[in-house]
């Protein structure tokens, strides 16, 4: 829809300012606007479209399992998190493995998400570390999170 939206206005923009320098504004063609719009619109859509599908298939391609463990992970811990795609629960679980305390123990990977509860985003990895298992919110005792590594 957002590729579609930009599509439109991009191409509505660029007819009238093309016909009112050609044309003169007060002389602009409309119906000839609306084509380009329409135009535009669909090209929007098409390409957006495409780049949601690489956007897919990378995310994907970073779960043990594919799309089938993606989603199912994204059902039953996603959701619940807060996310409304299942890219961008995969980019954040990518993020924590990137950025967060790695657990040897838990072959994980985990950041605080809220200290007062104990809770801790926590991302499961393959053993070679090349794919995500799975990720969610775990909370550990205070003892456990420094055991852990996770707390000092």
């Amino acid at each position: 829809v957002a590729g579609a939206i930009g599509g439109a206005i991009a191409s509505f923009g660029i007819s009238v300012g093309m016909q009112g320098i050609e044309k003169g504004f007060d002389n602009i063609d409309w119906y000839e606007v609306g084509i380009q719009t329409a135009i535009g619109a669909a090209a929007g859509a098409v390409f957006g479209a495409i780049g949601g599908g690489i956007d897919y298939a990378r995310a994907a391609k970073a779960w043990h399992g594919g799309a089938k463990s993606m989603k199912i992970h994204f059902e039953n811990h996603g959701r619940g998190m807060g996310y409304k795609t299942q890219i961008q629960y995969t980019k954040d679980a990518l993020k924590i493995v990137k950025n967060g305390q790695y657990i040897a123990s838990k072959n994980a990977y985990a950041v605080v998400h809220n200290v007062t509860k104990n809770a801790y985003k926590f991302v499961g990895v393959t053993h070679d570390g090349l794919y995500l298992t799975t990720y969610s919110i775990r909370t550990f005792t205070a003892t456990k999170a420094r055991l852990l590594g996770l707390l000092f």
